[in-house]
């Protein structure tokens, strides 16, 4: 989030980067209810969960975050519309590049 950087490096102030930082998320929100026809529900759900999957040990979405019964068959053209629209990046089989 480029803006909120900039904002704390002119100002030095987490409230107006937190500010920022919720206005850019709802933009993003805003674009997922106006231009995600028929996939609305699934993209947001991975939205929500995006930053806490991410932030545990092993930082990988397990699409299991999403219900018990999730199956990537059902929310594959959600993923693809997030990173369509530039909003996530995927990656597929990583492997650790010290190895």
């Amino acid at each position: 989030m480029p803006q909120a950087v900039s904002e704390y490096a002119k100002r030095k102030d987490f409230k107006r980067v937190d500010i920022i930082k919720k206005q850019i998320l709802n933009t993003y929100l805003s674009d997922i209810t106006r231009f995600a026809k028929g996939y609305k529900e699934k993209v947001e759900a991975i939205f929500d969960d995006i930053p806490s999957e991410l932030s545990k040990k092993n930082k990988k979405f397990k699409i299991t975050a999403l219900g018990e019964n999730a199956r990537m068959r059902d929310y594959e053209n959600s993923f693809m519309w997030l990173a369509d629209g530039m909003i996530s990046s995927l990656c597929f089989n990583a492997s650790d590049p010290s190895s």
